[in-house]
């Protein structure tokens, strides 16, 4: 119990001894941001003139989502920190925005002139209804004097016409009125403007030799910030490398805005522990390829992004002892009244921490939009051959395959794919591949011509004792209309028993490539311009007639029910 009193009293002391310290107010700029995949580090500096001995300095506009254990502050080397504190000022007004204050005083007006123009056709509407009420002017026994009623019509109808023109003019005025009052709110709404009625500090106490200028340099961690990579690959010609364009979509979201600002975008975690990291069993096991199109859609959705920020990963490679609480929960806990709320998904991320150092300077407005970064450019050599599967599409792909790709640190992402002058469409950057080429659809090329066509005349059914024999035949046809010879892959397959009274026979498969687990067939040729070349393909299915197979392979599509 003493031991309690004692401490609060030497806090108490301490507060004492530092009210009664001079206080100075230091202008700071944002110089650099050390972006992360969740998190930001924000570096401000700025100088001030200070006298010997101790003076609190008190740095505002601050980063209301500031993690407040990772403040860093560096002084001359002649100058002492004494001590470094968080606060918040509930008196001292935040910097506002100027377009958005702008704004914000256009609702107020606008307000007040809904609120007259209301006022206003209330007052015609309540002297309509006295008119229309008075109307008796005689009374009920006496009534009107026949002299007199063509003046009381003309008096009704003047002030009750004019009452109502001005009426319609006012609802008009007040229709506008609210037609720009929702564009402005819409406006606020896109620029993410957010209630914030504090004024972020932090208090840094040192101690100068003599009188002297101060120079200060503040970094803390903030959440609502990050990035995810996001790539163009440029494909000029067939005979030319492919340009691989490595950007990056950075949001902001801090408070405050990065105004042309040095950016570092970092692969690294921000949240990391002082613990020792351990190792655990690193496992290899098969890795499935088959990728749903909703598990597809799902990874390519731009602007989700998420890191393992306590390092562990499900694979086993390391684990490093989390934090009480995660940089995201913590950034859910602070959103407030934030219009925007980030979504985030998961990408992988070498073990080695990579950053990328932005040549030139960028602004990044806190509004949560994403913000394209150029980050760096390389040029790959790439093999170009075209692939057909004409069981399933009547048109020629046009391949490329990239190699010295692994070694480029790349992080998991969407690729915008060009060829030529042509946007070919979005493909995904997966590193965790293990071959070291990376194959490119660039798109459906008309000069190669392939067919598929079924001979009637030789497909049959017979019944052989208890079992019954489908046969197959079909005929595979590809030409080449370029004027270059062309290297092409050609696909189809055959069924797979997976029953032992189930037999399937293969009469003629023109010497193609046979996978005997999936029964893929492949033809690698090359075609000469102008060239044609036909394969036959014919096959049996034997099963017992009263157990039907379903040989026919169906497609789904919607149509209109009627």
């Amino acid at each position: 119990m003493n031991k309690t009193i004692l401490t609060i009293a030497m806090m108490l002391f301490a507060v004492v001894l530092k009210a009664g310290i001079p206080s100075k107010q230091i202008t700071t700029k944002v110089g650099s941001v050390t972006v992360y995949t969740t998190g930001a580090l924000i570096n401000q500096s700025g100088s001030i003139a200070v006298e010997a001995g101790q003076t609190n300095i008190i740095v505002s506009g601050v980063s209301p989502s500031i993690d407040t254990k990772h403040i860093h502050v560096a002084a001359n080397n002649d100058v002492k920190i004494v001590s470094v504190t968080h606060e918040i000022n509930f008196l001292n007004k935040p910097i506002e925005n100027p377009r958005v204050k702008t704004l914000q005083d256009s609702v107020k007006t606008i307000n007040d002139d809904l609120a007259i123009t209301n006022n206003t056709i209330d007052a015609y509407s309540e002297e309509r209804k006295m008119i229309i009420k008075n109307s008796s002017i005689g009374g009920a026994n006496s009534g009107v004097n026949v002299m007199d009623l063509p003046k009381v019509l003309e008096f009704m109808q003047t002030n009750l016409a004019d009452i109502s023109k001005k009426s319609l003019a006012l609802e008009k005025n007040r229709d506008k009125l609210n037609e720009r009052l929702m564009m402005i709110n819409n406006q606020l709404e896109e620029l993410n403007v957010k209630e914030n009625n504090s004024n972020q500090e932090i208090v840094i106490t040192i101690s100068a030799p003599a009188k002297m200028n101060v120079n200060l340099d503040i970094s803390y961690l903030v959440l609502n910030a990050g990035w995810a990579p996001n790539y163009d690959l440029k494909v000029k010609d067939i005979s030319k490398p492919i340009d691989l364009v490595y950007k990056a979509k950075v949001f902001n979201n801090t408070g405050i805005d990065w105004d042309n600002v040095k950016l570092t975008l970092s692969t690294a975690d921000p949240n990391k522990t002082a613990e020792k990291p351990k190792l655990t069993a690193w496992t290899l096991n098969h890795e499935i390829t088959t990728i749903t199109t909703a598990e597809n859609n799902l990874q390519q959705q731009s602007f989700q992004w998420n890191s393992n920020v306590n390092g562990n990963l499900n694979n086993g490679f390391y684990s490093i002892p989390p934090a009480t609480q995660s940089f995201e929960e913590k950034a859910l806990e602070k959103k407030g009244k934030n219009k925007v709320i980030m979504n985030y998904s998961e990408i992988s991320l070498s073990e080695l921490s990579v950053d990328f150092e932005i040549k030139e300077n960028y602004s990044i407005p806190s509004d949560s939009k994403p913000y394209t970064v150029d980050v760096t450019k390389y040029s790959l050599p790439a093999s170009y051959h075209y692939f057909a599967i004409p069981k399933l599409d009547k048109d020629a792909f046009l391949v490329a395959r990239v190699t010295g790709w692994e070694d480029l640190n790349l992080t998991d992402g969407t690729a915008n794919v060009y060829y030529g002058e042509n946007y070919i469409g979005e493909s995904f950057i997966s590193t965790r591949q293990t071959g070291d080429t990376l194959d490119l659809s660039l798109g459906r090329d008309k000069k190669i011509l392939v067919s598929r066509v079924k001979k009637q005349d030789f497909g049959s059914k017979s019944f052989t004792g208890s079992n019954r024999i489908e046969s197959f035949m079909y005929e595979l046809t590809v030409k080449n209309n370029n004027k270059d010879t062309i290297d092409i892959e050609l696909q189809d397959q055959v069924p797979v028993s997976q029953e032992s009274d189930i037999t399937v026979d293969l009469s003629e498969t023109s010497k193609a490539e046979r996978d005997e687990l999936s029964g893929k067939l492949c033809w690698k040729l090359k075609l000469a311009p102008g060239e044609i070349k036909k394969f036959p393909l014919s096959f049996s299915v034997k099963y017992p007639k009263n157990k039907p197979v379903l040989i026919r392979r169906f497609r789904s599509v919607a149509c209109p029910k009627f």
